[in-house]
């Protein structure tokens, strides 16, 4: 869905992968399931973010089926600057991607 949207995609397979992923390429956007195993989308955010000032970059979406507002809450809280649900649709995707792009530029 990414590719044919025209983003590149790297795919990590548990939050600690997703960290050093986001230390190797230094992404404009990271779209995370919070409930990821070994290591958490909200803790892996709360790392990313502990790295310094830097703004709206990156742009991290949360995509997950847990939907309700408490985990809307929670995303935002532990520094996600974006939540959309399961399955994904793709103008929520789009939705999610534009405005990240559009944060990142700001900047």
């Amino acid at each position: 869905m990414w590719q044919r949207l025209g983003y590149g995609v790297s795919v990590a397979c548990d939050g600690e992968a997703a960290l050093e992923q986001q230390r190797r390429l230094d992404p404009d956007i990271i779209v995370v399931d919070p409930r990821m195993p070994k290591l958490d989308g909200f803790v892996a955010t709360r790392r990313i973010r502990q790295q310094g000032d830097r703004g709206a970059r990156p742009w991290i979406v949360a995509v997950t089926a847990n939907i309700c507002e408490s985990d809307r809450a929670q995303a935002l809280a532990s520094g996600m600057a974006d939540f959309i649900g399961k399955p994904i649709q793709v103008a929520s995707l789009q939705g999610a991607l534009s405005r990240g792009f559009a944060a990142v530029k700001a900047r």
